[in-house]
């Protein structure tokens, strides 16, 4: 199993709490890879020792890449996961890092 590198870059961040029990988030995220063939996109979460003072946390977006030879040829991926136990009682924002650039969103 090969390591999970961050994308290439994001474009696009749409976060909603869902009624779960514990709540979660559901986060889509949307950008870039440089090759074709990358797989199991996630997110890695940042570890908090204490709660951001603006409220927004912050993720990479990762995935693997593919094994043996590719084309460099830039391709679009989306990813949707539910973020269950999300810190309901400090999150305003979430903020999400590719290798080249992030995004920001704030929650309604």
């Amino acid at each position: 199993m090969r390591n999970p590198l961050k994308v290439y870059s994001v474009s696009a961040l749409t976060i909603h709490v869902v009624k779960t029990n514990p709540p979660g988030l559901a986060v889509h995220v949307e950008g870039e890879v440089s090759t074709p063939g990358w797989s199991e996109f996630a997110l890695q979460h940042y570890v908090y020792v204490q709660p951001p003072p603006d409220g927004i946390y912050e993720a990479d977006v990762v995935g693997t890449p593919p094994d043996g030879p590719t084309p460099d040829v830039v391709t679009p991926f989306c990813h949707d996961e539910t973020w269950i136990g999300f810190p309901q009682e400090h999150l305003k924002g979430l903020r999400v890092h590719s290798r080249t650039n992030s995004v920001t969103t704030m929650l309604e």
